[in-house]
This record gives structure tokens, C-alpha cells and sequence, in this order.
């Protein structure tokens, strides 16, 4: 038996998760949170929120971030509502893209694939200015990038936006104000 059927085993038996069996073929097992597996997501978010303010440092060279698990775990936790939207997130390598999508029943999908639809907004980060909204967001007022489309959507799905300062004026194309000049796009 591995470890992840052992660790399933003892989840459903605690009674955190419930295992559903289908007789299809192949065979199909879903699992989800019972009443009880869904009452430690609230210990969790104090987790995440403690673990991001307390254990985060600035990013070592050799050091890699999973910015698409940083994604789906935000969106996951503290986003509400639902919507379609874009990051590109630039380094000294280039720009990677991630389609962040929660759906109306709550589930989260990051891809770098885009499908046919357009996002409702669309953010263009450099990683720095990414890593110190993730470590430190009490303390970022100002971000350096650009952002196009519905800040609405972004700030319910990412909450880690609210409340930061963006350019004046409508919601159009335009560069976010900065706050380090290393940060600039």
C-alpha cells in the first residue's frame, strides 16, 4: 500500500474525508470534505496567512516559486466569486503566463494554456513585485506592472489586490504606480 492510499485511509476514517466509489469502468473514487474536513479550512486560512507573514523571505537565486500553486491556493481560500483571469509574471528569463479560472461551484484550475475565452482582466507583474505581494502585503501600497480589464473580478478572485493603489482613471490599459524602481516593467 502507498503512502498516498495510507494517508486516504486515515483521512476517511477520522472522518475528514468521505470516499465515493463508482462502479464505472475504469473503476472511479472521488473524495471530499465531510462537514468536519470542511470545518479545518478555517484553521488553514489562519495557517496560510501566518506561514506567508511569518516564514516568507526575499527569494534566493537557486531558490524556485511555484507561483501557479501560490495561485490556485489564494483563489482556493480567500477568493470569492469567479471569473477567468490572466497573470504574466516577467524575470530575467521572460514572461510566464497563468490562466487562473474558479468556476461558480468553487473549483480552481491554473494553466498556462489559454482556451478560446477572454479573461476579465489581465495582470503583467515582474516576479520580485510578485514574491513581495505574496511575503509582504501589508506592506505594498503601490505595484509596478499593468493591468487591463475588470478589477472587480481580480479582487475577488485574488484578495491579495484589494486594497492596493492603482493609476488614476478608468479601468483602461495603463502602468501601476511603483514603489521600486527595480520593480519597473
Amino acid at each position: 500500500m502507498d503512502q498516498l492510499t495510507r494517508k486516504l485511509e486515515a483521512l476517511t476514517s477520522n472522518g475528514i474525508i468521505s470516499r465515493n466509489e463508482y462502479k464505472e469502468s475504469p473503476p472511479r473514487v472521488e473524495y471530499s470534505l465531510t462537514e468536519s474536513g470542511l470545518s479545518f479550512i478555517f484553521i488553514l486560512k489562519k495557517l496560510l496567512i501566518w506561514s506567508n507573514e511569518n516564514l516568507w523571505s526575499a527569494k534566493k537565486e537557486d531558490e524556485t516559486l511555484d507561483i501557479a500553486l501560490h495561485l490556485r491556493v489564494m483563489a482556493a481560500f480567500f477568493g470569492q466569486g469567479f471569473g477567468l483571469v490572466e497573470i504574466r509574471i516577467r524575470n530575467s528569463n521572460g514572461m510566464t503566463r497563468y490562466f487562473l479560472e474558479k468556476n461558480s461551484i468553487g473549483k480552481v484550475s491554473v494553466s498556462d494554456q489559454q482556451d478560446s475565452r477572454e479573461p476579465s482582466v489581465k495582470v503583467d507583474l515582474q516576479e520580485e513585485m510578485w514574491v513581495d505581494l505574496i511575503s509582504r502585503p501589508q506592506e505594498i501600497k503601490n505595484l509596478s506592472g499593468k493591468i487591463t480589464g475588470d478589477r472587480k473580478v481580480l479582487d475577488q478572485l485574488l484578495p491579495i489586490f484589494l486594497g492596493k493603489k492603482f493609476s488614476q482613471g478608468a479601468l483602461t490599459e495603463y502602468k501601476i504606480q511603483t514603489t521600486s524602481p527595480a520593480a519597473t516593467l
